[in-house]
This record gives structure tokens, sequence and C-alpha cells, in this order.
């Protein structure tokens, strides 16, 4: 049978390429990274400094990265993407051998804005899916991802039954862990420059200038660990909940893998650099809304795999996962956030002492939740 030449992959990476290159020229003739503003006549650091209302910014390319010598170089990379998209346009089947290439060039556009991280992304798409060339994007390791995050139960299932999802679940989890990871640091990093050194501020906030340290590639790596540690502890106490309490007969492997797979948004952490505002959000309110709602994902992911795999309702499935979720958030304050591996130079982090009063209302309160949604009803086998 003749096979398409216009495959999705190449629609995704011929449109990513052209939004990076727009992105990179617009550099190129400005000479600085584009830098937007909800207020561009802001312009002092003292102005910003003020809570009297909200400002904020974004940042697409790096100050330093970019210029008279740098831009050109990324810009050849944006070309190269551009390249392979034609090339899989007229030989599909070299999908299979330039995915790794696509996706090393996608990534080197990030010091140009990466396509306003539009660009980035679809090639990054376009390069997962060369890879299971030429499945149907539907069976596709993305497209089950995709499905599944619409509670889609014949794609959860597919994640659990595939054998050959394990390496690729584990290795999304790394991914999302040392992305997200890696943004938390280097927001707070420069979030802690921005309060301490005026001249620094201005060039982080107005010129999109952003300070790194080499050790945050080991922070970064130390809490990919942690997140592992906390997909097997999370996996282990579902499992359980599931098996030995609510009586369900299920593979800890088939059940661990989608719950690996819904770690994913916890890459939403990578912008945080992005993205700066004004005090008081500079602070909490901006790092919290994101973590919250990753892990407010992450919490429906698990939800949805639950109620898939161990086929119970919805509502016994969010009691699953809040009496399993609760004990790993106990376990997790007491053992591991209140002992943080992270430690690099400007920043230490880690989480404010919680009262054991607070723990002790909070933790019954959701325990008593979860009962009620019916996590301890038994199943009839």
């Amino acid at each position: 049978m003749q096979k398409r030449k216009n495959t999705l992959a190449f629609r995704l990476s011929l449109l990513g390429s052209i939004i990076i290159l727009l992105n990179g020229v617009w550099i190129l003739l400005s000479g600085q990274p584009i830098v937007v503003s909800t207020d561009p006549a802001v312009s002092t650091f003292n102005s910003y400094n003020s809570t009297r209302y909200f400002w904020g910014r974004a940042s697409f390319g790096v100050q330093g990265l970019t210029g008279f010598v740098w831009t050109p170089i990324w810009l050849l990379f944006a070309v190269l993407l551009l390249v392979f998209s034609a090339e899989i346009y007229r030989r599909p089947s070299r999908q299979k051998t330039l995915w790794i290439p696509m996706l090393i060039v996608s990534i080197f556009t990030l010091p140009i804005g990466g396509g306003f991280l539009i660009g980035f992304v679809l090639a990054l798409v376009a390069a997962l899916l060369a890879a299971e060339w030429p499945k149907p994007f539907r069976e596709t390791f993305i497209g089950r991802i995709a499905r599944a995050a619409l509670w889609n139960s014949e794609a959860i299932g597919g994640l659990a039954e595939d054998a050959s999802s394990t390496a690729k679940g584990v290795g999304s989890l790394i991914i999302a862990a040392f992305a997200g990871g890696l943004g938390s640091i280097v927001y707070a990093f420069n979030c802690n420059i921005i309060k301490t050194n005026p001249d620094k501020a201005f060039r982080i906030l107005f010129a999109g200038n952003l300070t790194a340290d080499p050790t945050m590639l080991v922070s970064a790596v130390s809490l990919t660990g942690i997140t592992l540690l906390r997909w097997i502890m999370l996996s282990s106490l579902i499992y359980l909940v599931a098996v030995k309490i609510k009586c369900v007969e299920i593979d800890f492997r088939k059940l661990a893998l989608p719950i690996a797979v819904a770690f994913i948004p916890i890459s939403l952490q990578a912008v945080l650099p992005i993205f700066f505002p004004n005090e008081p959000s500079l602070s909490i309110n901006w790092p919290l809304t994101i973590t919250v709602l990753s892990v407010a994902l992450v919490a429906f992911a698990v939800t949805a795999t639950v109620a898939t795999l161990c086929q119970t309702g919805k509502r016994e499935a969010l009691g699953i996962t809040l009496l399993g979720g609760t004990i790993f958030w106990l376990v997790d304050t007491l053992l591991i956030s209140s002992n943080p591996l992270v430690d690099i130079p400007g920043i230490r982090l880690n989480i404010n002492p919680i009262s054991s009063g607070s723990v002790t209302l909070f933790t019954s309160i959701v325990i008593l939740i979860s009962i009620a949604l019916g996590s301890l009803n038994r199943k009839t086998r």
C-alpha cells in the first residue's frame, strides 16, 4: 500500500520550524531577546517592585546567548529542522532515523526562544511521532497520552498492557522531572538575585537575562531522583490500597507505568524562568499557581488510571487516590521535603516546618473524605 507523504510529523515539524525561524529572525534584527510585559512603560526596578498593581513579563530568548555571533548559530539549527521536515516529506521512511536529530536540533533552538515555545513543542511532538512511524497517531505513545488525558479507558489500558511502554513511560517521567526541576531551580535562583541585586534584577526582568550556575544541573538530577522515588512510593501506596483493601486483582507493573506517565504535568514547572511577575506573585503566587496546577493534573491522571485499571467508579477511584496520596504526602513531607537534597549557591529548596496539629487535622479530614467516597469498601472478587 502506498504510504502518504504528508504525514503528521511532517506538518508539525514544518510549522514548528517556521515559527522558530520567525522568532530567531526577530531576535537577529532587534539584537536582543523578545521581552513582552503587561506594562511596557514600566522601566525601573522600583516601579517593578511596587505591589500596587500586577506586572509580569515573558522573555523568548536568553540575553547573553543571543547577539551578532550567537543568534545566527542557533538559527542554523532551525534551518536544519526545516531541512529534516522536507526530508521526511520526500522520504517518510527516514523518520525512523531522523527523529533523534530532530529532537536534538529543536532543543538547540531554545536560546532564541524556541519559536515562542510553541515551535519547540511542535517540533518535539513531531520527533516523537516520527520515532514510531508508520503507526497511526492514536496508537503512538504520545497519541495514547493525549487520549488518556481525556480519560479514555482504551488508551489508559493500552499504556498498561504495552510492554514497550515501560521504557517510554519511565523515560518520560525522567525527562519531565528533570525539565520541571531545572525550571524551578533556575527560577528560584534568579528570583533571589532580583531581590538582592537591583542592577542584575533590571537585566533579568527587562533584558531577558538569566543567571545560571553549573551546580543547577546537579541539583536538577537530584530532584529527578527524588521524583522517581516519589513515583515508586505513590504507586506502591495506590497498589496497597487497591489490592489489600479493595481486593482488586491487578499487576503492580501495569498500575505503576500509567502513574509514571501521570507525572508528566510536572514538566510545566520548566516554564517558570520565562515568566517573572512582581511582588507578591514573584515569591509565592506565580510558582505556587504552576505547582498546584501541575499537582492537580497529576492527581487527575492518577484517578483516571485507578478508575480504569481497578475497574471502579470515579468516586471510589478518587477516594483511593486521596487515601494513597494523603499517606504519600505525609511520608513525603516528613522524610523527603523536610530534608532537602538540593542546596546550591543562593538557594536552598525547602519547606517551612509544618505543625503536627496542622498535619494531623489535614490528614484526618482527607482520610474521612476518602472513606466517604468508598476507598475502604471491599470489592467483590
